[in-house]
């Protein structure tokens, strides 16, 4: 039987309670035994006024005989949801699969109180379109030790909540002991991660 279900993924949108377009929304389902699953079992997520029927994604298992369930939805332009998804307590369904335990016991599909009502922060606006960093990395590392030294190439990832399309080069500012340098764009255009270059100067 469930033992759990729960939204594992977040919005990346400013208030971090928003999933747009492209974004994933993954639930897991915990049972109270290890499973053993053939075809395909869906679970519907009620997004606004819509049901959306989401297909098995993956098998967790565990240590200690509780498997879990993985689904991954991916959140349509026309999505829309101002008060946040919601997973009825009929949701998950075999779609001509089977979910049985490993002595072939037919698990009980029904979710019972785990169902979940409308999650204030998981919410939907599919078609929000306005591209946003949501993560910076430094891409690269030292040939030796943590020091990057003159001609070393640093490198460092923008990434964004949408896929974001450039033209020209553009430049991203890195503060280099008390002065700042240009890093220049070399590629990432049509993808959520741009990534530019700067090389360590003598002076720096």
């Amino acid at each position: 039987m469930v033992q759990q279900l729960g939204l594992t993924s977040g919005p990346s949108t400013g208030d971090f309670s928003t999933y747009i377009a492209g974004e994933f929304i993954v639930v897991q389902i915990r049972f109270s035994a290890s499973l053993t699953v053939t075809g395909t079992p869906q679970l519907a997520l009620t997004i606004g006024s819509a049901t959306r029927q989401v297909d098995l994604f993956g098998l967790r298992r565990t240590f200690i005989s509780n498997d879990t369930l993985l689904f991954r939805y991916t959140v349509q332009s026309t999505d829309v949801d101002s008060d946040g998804i919601s997973i009825a307590a009929n949701a998950l369904t075999l779609n001509g699969g089977t979910i049985r335990s490993a002595a072939m016991t037919n698990a009980v599909l029904g979710l019972g109180a785990h169902a979940l009502a409308n999650q204030a922060n998981h919410k939907v606006n599919g078609p929000a379109t306005v591209p946003a960093v949501n993560a910076v990395s430094v891409a690269s590392n030292p040939a030796s030790g943590d020091t990057y030294g003159a001609g070393e190439r640093i490198a460092v990832a923008l990434g964004f909540r949408i896929p974001v399309t450039v033209t020209g080069t553009p430049q991203l500012a890195l503060t280099v002991g008390t002065s700042t340098r240009q890093a220049t764009y070399v590629g990432g255009s049509g993808t959520r991660t741009l990534t530019f270059h700067y090389t360590v100067q003598t002076a720096d």
